[in-house]
């Protein structure tokens, strides 16, 4: 809807994911996996740039660069959000 309104990106944020998939607030409960499966239907879905909230990395810098290997991989070009968890 937000690209059928003219809308130029989005932003996938870890609030809308944990809300929409698991019905509870942004509490760090999510994974890496549910991220990226995500992030590939939302890529399948729109031809407009896509800003994902990859969180804290799901881990160390380890982590970090897997999630965004598996972003990559779902079809999204790394335009990632990765912040230290306050949790």
């Amino acid at each position: 809807m937000a690209q059928a309104v003219g809308f130029e990106a989005l932003f996938m944020t870890g609030h809308g994911i944990r809300e929409s998939q698991i019905g509870l607030p942004d509490i760090g409960i999510a994974t890496a996996t549910e991220v990226v499966n995500i992030t590939r239907n939302m890529v399948n879905s729109v031809n407009i740039p896509l800003m994902i909230d990859g969180d804290d990395g799901y881990g160390g810098a380890l982590s970090a660069y897997r999630t965004t290997q598996e972003i990559i991989r779902a079809g999204q070009p790394a335009c990632l959000s990765m912040t230290r968890s306050t949790h």
